[in-house]
This record gives structure tokens, sequence and C-alpha cells, in this order.
């Protein structure tokens, strides 16, 4: 078998790979399969005649805690794909001793992120729905006894049927999954937590508390917050196809403080129509520094109940507002600093040019002085 081109190969007897899709994280390669022994006459089992097969192979650069971490996923998925918004899980099997394959459902249609990119920012209306149908798979993630915080939301792990009648949440390979007990408000981790994890600029600052901590402290630390930062920034794109906040390196860690430095621009500089209860949703979603802490969500029902409250004002057209969390006279704004740069550099570049023209004026006073004494000696020769 012939890992690195799986094309025509047929693992588990009967998915026979067709094509390669695309590849993901962590050396995986991303496959559609045909299930050949479906029975395409059978309504309910002809909507699996397809799948998507992700091969993962372990190479050199693969880390013992990465490779954890995949193995982690495939139970993670297997939790939880009986539920309505989340990918399903097939099956999955070892072609190799250093590869696993993944079988899951496969969804006919395009990620969220290729969505946007199609048609820039949504309607309210149709955003709303988008992020409402999101916001019920994240309910089924943190509402068990073991809850699982996706930890990688992003416009990339969210696929739409091509009717747009399915909004399905995939890759759980950083999930964590922590086991609340009943006696006490600890929580055990049962994922490897070893190394960092995320997206920038996905990632909630909440993870910089990770800082000089043991292993066995995060189970404290990693909660829905995680998840809920994700979210506000996924919202924020859904209503202006912008990211509230600006990374000049999103490979690098520290970028991850700029949530705790700044507020999220209003989103009436894209759109008057887009009201304050949307706007209140991604500051509570977002909220990270000291500050605006106290404003954070408990859990996800919180969420739903805000966003059916504006979906009923937009279907009422009754547009009449709540007030700001966050009036815009008391936000810190990264846009205010890059114009204050922009003053900076203009009063730079007058300073030099009086400089400039101070050095123009002594040295053409210079030179006329010269002229001067150059023509009265002349002069006095003559």
């Amino acid at each position: 078998m012939n890992i690195n081109n799986m094309i025509n190969e047929t693992l588990l007897g009967k998915y026979k790979i067709m094509r390669k899709l695309t590849e993901g994280g962590m050396d995986s390669d991303i496959y559609l399969a045909k299930n050949t022994k479906c029975n395409t006459k059978d309504y309910i089992e002809k909507k699996s005649e397809y799948a998507i097969v992700k091969i993962v192979k372990k190479t050199q650069n693969t880390s013992d805690d990465q490779w954890s971490k995949i193995l982690d996923e495939v139970l993670t998925t297997g939790r939880v794909s009986t539920k309505k918004n989340i990918i399903k899980l097939y099956d999955y099997c070892k072609p190799t001793e250093d590869t696993i394959a993944i079988i899951m459902e496969y969804i006919d249609g395009k990620s969220l992120l290729s969505y946007l990119n199609d048609k820039s920012r949504l309607e309210p209306l149709e955003a709303i729905w988008i992020f409402g149908e999101i916001l019920l798979a994240i309910k089924d993630l943190h509402s068990n006894k073991r809850i699982i915080i996706h930890r990688d939301l992003k416009p990339e792990n969210i696929l739409l049927s091509k009717d747009l009648t399915k909004v399905k949440l995939i890759d759980f390979g950083i999930s964590s999954v922590i086991h609340k007990s009943n006696l006490d408000d600890n929580f055990d981790i049962l994922t490897n937590e070893n190394e960092f994890y995320g997206t920038i600029p996905y990632i909630s600052p909440d993870i910089l508390k990770f800082k000089n901590k043991r292993k066995e402290e995060y189970g404290n630390l990693i909660t829905k917050q995680f998840d809920f930062f994700s979210l506000g920034i996924i919202f924020y794109e859904l209503l202006t196809s912008k990211k509230p906040f600006e990374y000049e390196d999103q490979d690098n860690p520290q970028s991850i403080k700029i949530a705790l430095e700044y507020d999220i621009p209003t989103l009436k500089k894209y759109d008057p129509i887009l009201i304050n209860d949307l706007e209140n949703i991604i500051l509570r979603l977002v909220a990270s520094n000291k500050k605006r802490i106290h404003l954070r969500y408990n859990d996800v029902d919180e969420i739903i109940r805000d966003l059916e409250k504006c979906k009923r004002k937009y279907l009422n057209n009754n547009l009449v507002e709540d007030e700001l969390l966050i009036p815009l006279n008391e936000r810190h704004l990264q846009e205010d600093l890059n114009n204050n740069k922009g003053i900076s550099k203009l009063n730079i570049v007058k300073n030099i040019n009086k400089k400039y023209i101070i050095f123009i004026s002594i040295l053409l006073s210079v030179l006329g002085l010269g002229l001067l004494f150059l023509i009265l000696s002349l002069v006095g020769v003559y």
C-alpha cells in the first residue's frame, strides 16, 4: 500500500479512495472515497455512499504529543458523531503501523471560509442562521459530563452543504476532553496537552494562563471560553467579512495578547444596519482583559437566547437597539494606535523638512557671505 498516494486503494474492504481533495495539518492528506458496499437503492444508506478519508502519517517530525492528539481525535469524533451538526465518524483503521485512516461523513458543499470568500459579507439573517447552527454544535460538545472543548474553531473547520441546509463542525484534532466530577468543581483533563495548539487569530488569550503551570493544573484552565472567543471572531467575520484584530505575525504566539490590549471596532463601521445587539454578543464572546471579563457568557444557552432576540428583531423589522455594553468612547482600538503611528510619521517628516530648510538656509547664508568676501577682495585688488 502506497501511503503517499492512496488513490485506488481500498480500506476495510469497502472504502475505495477516488481522489485527493486537499492536505490537512499534522502531515495528513484528505481523500474522497466511495463505499463500494453501499446499497444505493436504499435512500437512507445512499447518504453514506461517499466518505472523507483523512490519512495521517507519523513522520520523524511528529512528536509523541502530536501522535497522541491524533489518536485523541478519533475517540473525540466518535463520541459526538451522532450529533446533528457535527461530522459523523464512520470508521477508522491503521493501514500501517505509523499511519491512521479516519473515515468520516462526506459533505457535498464547501467550507465556511470558501463561502465567505465567494460572498464576502453576509446579510444579517443569513449570518444569524449559520452562527446559530454552529452554536447548536458547540452546545452538544459542551453539554456532556465529558465536556469537549473544540479549541480550533475557524471558518475552515465548518462545512456547508451545497443546498445550504446543513452546517457541520469538523476537525477535533486538538480538542480537549474534560471530565467534570459530580462531587466538586474540579476537572480532570483526559487529552494530551503538552504542546501549544490552535490558530491565531482564533485562540483565546486565556491560553496565556498556561505559562508556568503543570500539566495536571490544565483541567481548571481549559474552559468553554476557549471556544467562545473563537466564536466571537467567527461571528464578526460573518457580519463584516473582516477580523476584528490585525496581526503582523500570525506565527508569533505573542500576537495572542492583542485581544487583551484592544477592543473590537464597531460593526456599524461596515454596515449601519448591524444593530448593537449583535455587537454585544461579540463583545461578550471575546471579552478577555480584566476590565471586560465580567461580560463573559457562562454557557451556550445564553448566547443562543441573545441570538434569537436579534433574529426576531430582524424578522419583525423592529431594529430598536440595546445600548452598547462598551460605548465607543470607552474602547481602546487598534486602529487608533495605527492612526497615531501615522500622525507620528507625519510629524517626523515635518520635523525633517524643518531641519532641512534650516540647514539649506544656513548653507546659503554661508555661501552668500563667502561670495561677498570674494567680491570685496577682488574689488580691493583692482
